[in-house]
Protein backbone atom coordinates (compact mmCIF):
# COMPACT_ATOMS: atom_id res chain seq x y z
CA UNK A 1 0.00 0.00 0.00
CA UNK A 2 1.33 3.39 -0.99
CA UNK A 3 2.43 5.98 1.56
CA UNK A 4 -0.01 8.71 0.59
CA UNK A 5 0.84 12.38 1.00
CA UNK A 6 -0.19 15.71 -0.45
CA UNK A 7 1.13 15.85 -4.01
CA UNK A 8 1.64 19.11 -5.87
CA UNK A 9 0.23 18.34 -9.34
CA UNK A 10 1.88 21.32 -11.02
CA UNK A 11 5.28 20.10 -9.84
CA UNK A 12 4.40 16.52 -10.83
CA UNK A 13 3.34 17.57 -14.35
CA UNK A 14 6.44 19.76 -14.77
CA UNK A 15 8.67 16.84 -13.78
CA UNK A 16 6.79 14.46 -16.08
CA UNK A 17 7.15 16.87 -19.02
CA UNK A 18 10.93 16.94 -18.59
CA UNK A 19 11.05 13.14 -18.57
CA UNK A 20 8.58 12.66 -21.46
CA UNK A 21 9.84 15.41 -23.79
CA UNK A 22 12.53 13.30 -25.55
CA UNK A 23 10.10 10.54 -26.58
CA UNK A 24 7.68 13.11 -28.00
CA UNK A 25 10.49 14.97 -29.76
CA UNK A 26 11.58 11.66 -31.32
CA UNK A 27 8.25 11.46 -33.20
CA UNK A 28 8.10 15.22 -33.89
CA UNK A 29 5.33 15.45 -31.30
CA UNK A 30 4.12 18.37 -29.23
CA UNK A 31 3.50 18.34 -25.48
CA UNK A 32 1.05 20.94 -24.20
CA UNK A 33 0.38 21.71 -20.53
CA UNK A 34 -2.97 23.19 -19.57
CA UNK A 35 -2.28 23.20 -15.85
CA UNK A 36 -2.75 26.35 -13.76
CA UNK A 37 0.22 27.46 -11.69
CA UNK A 38 -1.92 27.18 -8.54
CA UNK A 39 -3.43 23.73 -8.11
CA UNK A 40 -4.80 22.00 -5.02
CA UNK A 41 -2.71 19.30 -3.43
CA UNK A 42 -4.02 15.81 -4.17
CA UNK A 43 -3.88 12.63 -2.13
CA UNK A 44 -1.32 10.40 -3.76
CA UNK A 45 2.15 8.99 -4.15
CA UNK A 46 4.41 11.23 -6.25
CA UNK A 47 6.59 8.46 -7.73
CA UNK A 48 3.63 6.19 -8.41
CA UNK A 49 1.81 8.97 -10.24
CA UNK A 50 4.92 9.75 -12.33
CA UNK A 51 4.95 6.07 -13.33
CA UNK A 52 1.27 6.27 -14.33
CA UNK A 53 1.93 9.34 -16.48
CA UNK A 54 4.89 7.61 -18.12
CA UNK A 55 2.82 4.49 -18.88
CA UNK A 56 0.04 6.59 -20.39
CA UNK A 57 2.43 8.73 -22.44
CA UNK A 58 4.20 5.64 -23.85
CA UNK A 59 0.83 4.40 -25.09
CA UNK A 60 0.10 7.82 -26.58
CA UNK A 61 3.46 8.03 -28.33
CA UNK A 62 2.94 4.58 -29.91
CA UNK A 63 -0.59 5.56 -30.98
CA UNK A 64 0.56 8.87 -32.50
CA UNK A 65 3.53 7.58 -34.51
CA UNK A 66 1.42 7.13 -37.66
CA UNK A 67 -0.74 10.25 -37.10
CA UNK A 68 -0.37 13.42 -39.14
CA UNK A 69 -0.80 15.48 -35.94
CA UNK A 70 1.20 14.32 -32.91
CA UNK A 71 -0.02 16.20 -29.87
CA UNK A 72 -0.29 15.21 -26.22
CA UNK A 73 -2.22 17.63 -23.99
CA UNK A 74 -2.25 17.49 -20.20
CA UNK A 75 -5.36 19.32 -18.99
CA UNK A 76 -6.24 19.82 -15.33
CA UNK A 77 -9.64 20.64 -13.91
CA UNK A 78 -11.01 20.41 -10.37
CA UNK A 79 -14.10 20.58 -8.23
CA UNK A 80 -14.36 20.74 -4.42
CA UNK A 81 -13.49 17.07 -3.83
CA UNK A 82 -11.57 15.92 -6.91
CA UNK A 83 -8.91 16.88 -9.40
CA UNK A 84 -9.06 15.53 -12.95
CA UNK A 85 -5.87 15.25 -14.99
CA UNK A 86 -6.67 14.42 -18.60
CA UNK A 87 -4.08 13.10 -21.05
CA UNK A 88 -5.47 13.80 -24.50
CA UNK A 89 -3.59 12.49 -27.52
CA UNK A 90 -4.11 12.82 -31.26
CA UNK A 91 -3.46 9.15 -31.93
CA UNK A 92 -5.66 6.41 -33.31
CA UNK A 93 -7.82 6.06 -30.20
CA UNK A 94 -8.76 2.96 -28.22
CA UNK A 95 -10.39 0.19 -30.26
CA UNK A 96 -12.18 -1.44 -27.33
CA UNK A 97 -12.25 0.77 -24.20
CA UNK A 98 -14.09 -1.90 -22.18
CA UNK A 99 -11.06 -4.20 -22.43
CA UNK A 100 -8.31 -1.56 -22.25
CA UNK A 101 -7.60 -2.05 -18.53
CA UNK A 102 -7.53 -5.87 -18.65
CA UNK A 103 -4.06 -7.46 -18.33
CA UNK A 104 -2.31 -9.28 -21.20
CA UNK A 105 -4.39 -7.87 -24.04
CA UNK A 106 -3.93 -9.69 -27.35
CA UNK A 107 -2.11 -7.45 -29.82
CA UNK A 108 -0.62 -5.22 -27.12
CA UNK A 109 2.58 -3.51 -28.27
CA UNK A 110 4.39 -4.29 -25.02
CA UNK A 111 3.60 -6.50 -22.02
CA UNK A 112 -0.09 -5.62 -22.00
CA UNK A 113 0.13 -4.62 -18.34
CA UNK A 114 0.62 -0.84 -18.53
CA UNK A 115 -2.99 0.30 -18.13
CA UNK A 116 -3.78 -2.49 -15.66
CA UNK A 117 -0.83 -1.51 -13.43
CA UNK A 118 -1.53 2.22 -13.88
CA UNK A 119 -5.12 1.80 -12.72
CA UNK A 120 -3.91 -0.18 -9.69
CA UNK A 121 -1.47 2.60 -8.76
CA UNK A 122 -4.15 5.29 -9.07
CA UNK A 123 -6.60 3.20 -7.04
CA UNK A 124 -3.93 2.77 -4.35
CA UNK A 125 -4.00 6.59 -4.19
CA UNK A 126 -7.79 6.36 -3.61
CA UNK A 127 -8.38 7.69 -7.12
CA UNK A 128 -9.56 6.33 -10.44
CA UNK A 129 -8.14 5.99 -13.94
CA UNK A 130 -10.55 5.70 -16.83
CA UNK A 131 -11.01 6.22 -20.56
CA UNK A 132 -13.18 9.15 -21.58
CA UNK A 133 -14.81 8.91 -25.01
CA UNK A 134 -13.64 11.61 -27.40
CA UNK A 135 -14.32 12.28 -31.09
CA UNK A 136 -10.66 11.78 -32.04
CA UNK A 137 -7.59 10.33 -30.39
CA UNK A 138 -7.63 9.02 -26.85
CA UNK A 139 -8.46 10.72 -23.56
CA UNK A 140 -7.41 9.08 -20.30
CA UNK A 141 -8.51 10.66 -17.03
CA UNK A 142 -6.73 10.41 -13.69
CA UNK A 143 -9.19 11.39 -10.96
CA UNK A 144 -7.63 12.10 -7.56
CA UNK A 145 -8.98 13.32 -4.25
CA UNK A 146 -8.16 16.83 -3.10
CA UNK A 147 -5.80 16.53 -0.14
CA UNK A 148 -7.56 17.60 3.07
CA UNK A 149 -6.50 21.13 4.01
CA UNK A 150 -6.19 20.23 7.69
CA UNK A 151 -3.47 17.69 6.74
CA UNK A 152 -1.64 19.94 4.26
CA UNK A 153 0.22 21.93 6.90
CA UNK A 154 1.28 18.92 8.94
CA UNK A 155 3.05 17.03 6.15
CA UNK A 156 5.81 18.06 3.80
CA UNK A 157 5.61 16.50 0.36
CA UNK A 158 8.73 14.38 0.17
CA UNK A 159 9.62 15.88 -3.22
CA UNK A 160 9.76 19.42 -1.83
CA UNK A 161 13.13 20.99 -1.28
CA UNK A 162 13.65 22.96 1.89
CA UNK A 163 15.90 26.00 1.78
Amino acid sequence: EADLTGVNLKRLVDEFCIIAAPSLEAIDGELIQEVPSETPLVLGDHQGLIQVLMNLSRNSVRAMEASAVRRLVLRLSADQQSVFLRLIDSGSGVANPDLAFQPFQPGADASGLGLFVSRAIVRACQGELYHEPSPTGCTMVIKLKVYPLEDAGSELNETEVQA
